[in-house]
């Protein structure tokens, strides 16, 4: 009966448990006026538990949480894309600012994190497609860096 709702109604359940003793007629209620008042009670209290536990251990879709994003840097959409652009610029010249540091790396990232959290959360693009727009992700310091600026947590508290 779960495939096909989870909320059956009194019809259903007096259905199912008179099909029940028609087929095995020896479970049927040896005491009161109905030949399956038992099984009826069963039934309806072992639904009741499965959806106490469908609730506790399943959040519906509208209650997943999204990323915190407001206190990330603002920018309009064309500094955006100009950002983008300068991001692909440095990561074709190695990443690496004249210190040899990623600073321009980090902070092109730090700037078109809140569009690009959106532009996930909103579209859904695919890996490849986040790749190829912000291809220093691949490397495991960025991937890193960018979880732990979004989630504010290390990966390795998450075990």
């Amino acid at each position: 009966m779960t495939k096909y709702t989870m909320n059956p109604t009194s019809e259903h359940y007096q259905t199912v448990c008179q099909k029940l003793i028609v087929k095995y007629p020896n479970l049927q209620d040896s005491e009161g006026k109905s030949l399956y008042g038992s099984w009826r009670i069963s039934l309806r209290n072992t639904f009741k538990n499965l959806r106490r536990k469908n609730s506790e251990t399943e959040q519906p879709p509208s209650k997943r949480s999204k990323i915190q994003v407001d206190d990330m840097q603002d920018i309009d959409e064309d500094e955006y894309v100009e950002a983008v652009q300068a991001l692909k610029e440095v990561l074709k010249k190695g990443g690496k600012d004249k210190s040899g540091k990623h600073s321009e790396v980090k902070d092109l990232m730090d700037k078109t994190r809140k569009i690009r959290c959106h532009w996930i959360q909103e579209q859904h693009p695919l890996i490849s497609e986040v790749m190829q727009k912000f291809p220093c992700l691949a490397f495991g310091k960025w991937a890193r860096r960018e979880f732990r600026a979004i989630a504010r947590f290390e990966v390795d508290q998450m075990s």
